[in-house]
């Protein structure tokens, strides 16, 4: 078998490019691959978060804004009720 330095361009060049492709792939396993599968279950949790309530309207929305709204309409409704009674 001849060694590296005798080969010829072509096969350096080839042994080169697949060496470069396994480390490559080894990096995407290692580092890109669980980042993108935490990415994929996040778009997982967001699409069950939208699916929640009624479509439309303050109640059918699941953010964090509504939610806090929602939280004043309802806290608030008791005093205006209770207002309007002993008038």
């Amino acid at each position: 078998m001849a060694k590296f330095g005798e080969m010829s361009l072509g096969a350096r060049a080839g042994i080169l490019f697949l060496a470069a492709a396994m480390v490559g792939a080894a990096y995407y396993y290692i580092y890109f691959n669980p980042m993108y599968q935490a990415n994929q279950q996040l778009d997982a949790k967001i699409k069950e978060k939208k699916a929640v309530g009624i479509n439309g309207g303050w109640f059918g929305r699941a953010t964090v804004v509504t939610h806090k709204r929602v939280e004043l309409v309802i806290l608030l409704t008791a005093r205006i009720v209770a207002g309007v009674a002993a008038q």
